[in-house]
């Protein structure tokens, strides 16, 4: 079941009653995928700005590196790379305003679904309440289900009793249930009530948390998907030697021996080492727009602060790439233990990161169904 969960999705009621049939039927609240309305708006706002910014950093005049010693080819490369502080000013203003949006819209969504209340629900027609009511109670009224009869006397050979159902004859009246509910151990219409409130409030919001995290969290697909744009800018890289017609000439600027070590390291570099920087940094945007979302109240103030911190961010993370970057031609085109050793150190790290901040969950998917809610009441 595909639900598109907006902030009024849990104040109508014939959209509660389509998630309890559904609850009802399914073997738990993995098979129910939510979909909030900042989704589409974050994956199209990040993917767009990202590609709007390889727009404007690629497609430059080739740059000719200090080829000569180890130490001037990796002072050259970080300070031919260097960006202007400047520059990440601007480009943050977009991410932090687009990461305040989703702050606010996925901590509502949370908080809706942990204060999710059935009764509470609205319906244009009043005279539906009731009927709907019913009907969800009904969907999940262990009363009404055909009583089990265990036949001890008629053994099938192997020991173990045979489980029987007396069929719709054997069932009680809806009615005479109602009459006589208060002495048995039924629950309640309101205890059923409260069970369909606490599937909502525990497994299926455990899983939303599972697939998409907290506020201040991104599921990884979205960040790969934000990178996408990195990708094909670095096909443009792989196999444009930096636009000269040459590309030996592209190769020994770079401080390359040959054209096949030259494009090997570049595909490397621009299909796999570039874009795995680029993934981690929604979730660190996020993580310090959070900051400035705690720090200040006035929404003006937190899109500056989370403007300026996130700059910061951004700027620290290419001064990163770039040394990596460097460390990473050093290791190819002059080989050595200690430059080898820091080019795999620095991805060791990338890699720690990106699973530290995408990949681990403190939350296993939840399993339970709505059936074992019911079960719990006895």
């Amino acid at each position: 079941m595909l639900i598109l969960w907006d902030e009024t999705y849990s104040q109508r009621l014939w959209c509660n009653y389509e998630l309890a049939v559904h609850a009802k039927t399914s073997a738990g609240a993995e098979t129910i995928t939510i979909v909030p309305p900042w989704m589409p708006l974050w994956t199209l706002s990040w993917f767009g700005i990202t590609a709007s910014l390889c727009c404007l950093f690629s497609g430059g005049q080739s740059l000719v590196l200090d080829a000569e010693s180890h130490v001037s080819l990796l002072v050259s490369l970080i300070r031919n790379y260097f960006v202007p502080p400047y520059a990440f000013l601007f480009a943050s203003i977009p991410y932090s305003w687009f990461c305040l949006k989703k702050l606010k819209w996925h901590k509502l969504l949370l908080d809706e679904m942990a204060h999710f209340d059935f009764v509470n629900a609205k319906c244009a027609l009043e005279m539906d309440r009731r009927e709907i009511e019913e009907q969800v109670v009904c969907l999940f009224d262990e009363a009404l289900e055909p009583p089990i009869r265990v036949a001890f006397d008629d053994l099938d050979g192997s020991g173990v009793p045979t489980l029987e159902t007396d069929g719709a004859d054997g069932a009680l009246l809806p009615e005479t249930i109602r009459e006589i509910r208060h002495i048995t151990s039924y629950p309640s219409k309101d205890e059923i009530i409260h069970c369909f409130n606490s599937y909502v409030r525990g497994p299926l919001r455990d899983s939303v948390l599972t697939a998409m995290g907290k506020e201040h969290e991104i599921p990884l697909k979205l960040s790969m998907l934000s990178s996408f744009p990195l990708w094909f800018t670095g096909l443009v890289s792989v196999f444009g030697c930096d636009g000269r017609s040459d590309c030996m000439k592209s190769a020994t600027a770079s401080g390359y021996t040959s054209v096949p070590q030259y494009m090997a390291a570049n595909a490397v570099w621009s299909l796999l080492v570039a874009p795995l920087f680029m993934m981690i940094l929604p979730p660190l945007m996020l993580r310090t727009n959070q900051c400035a979302e705690a720090a200040v109240s006035s929404r003006t103030w937190q899109m500056a602060l989370g403007s300026v911190l996130g700059a910061i961010v951004f700027f620290l993370l290419d001064v990163l790439a770039s040394l990596q970057w460097a460390l990473f031609i050093l290791a190819v085109a002059k080989p050595s233990p200690l430059w080898l050793a820091g080019a795999m150190l620095g991805f060791g790290l990338l890699v720690w990161s990106i699973w530290t901040l995408l990949g681990s969950k403190d939350l296993a998917p939840s399993r339970r169904s709505l059936a074992q809610h019911l079960e719990d009441l006895g």
